[in-house]
């Protein structure tokens, strides 16, 4: 039996594509960012979505789908470089103090998947957490 879902396809260029001047009020953000950077965080998100969701991305071609995967994953990678901008500000830095494990990258499920990803995804329940 054949998979009904194509291969995921989207690429670098189809995300920047997505933030273009004519279609995102986001693209002077999303191209104040260096080509290596925007590589780099398209290629995470689409590793993070993965891991989310856990299953394979697939290739949407119809326009009018709601389930998305390519933008899921165009959305994080905007959403991966403004944390990492914001964490630069704040000058974030890792405690070379602690041991290794103690520094232990945090498990798949606590990776963060923007809202804007979610909803491209058909995740529509959001968890808030007080305290």
């Amino acid at each position: 039996m054949s998979n009904p879902n194509p291969k995921f396809t989207a690429t670098l260029d189809d995300c920047e594509a997505y933030f273009a001047p004519d279609r995102d009020l986001r693209s002077k953000t999303w191209l104040g960012y260096s080509q290596q950077e925007r590589k780099a965080s398209f290629e995470q998100a689409k590793r993070d979505i993965r891991l989310s969701i856990g299953r394979d991305l697939y290739q949407t071609t119809n326009q009018a789908d709601t389930i998305r995967d390519d933008y899921a994953v165009f959305e994080q990678a905007i959403y991966l470089l403004q944390n990492l901008s914001r964490a630069k500000e704040n000058r974030a830095v890792v405690d070379l103090t602690r041991s290794k494990a103690e520094r232990a990258e945090p498990d798949v499920g606590s990776v963060a998947i923007c809202r804007q990803a979610q909803k491209w995804l058909g995740i529509t329940r959001f968890k808030m957490a007080r305290g």
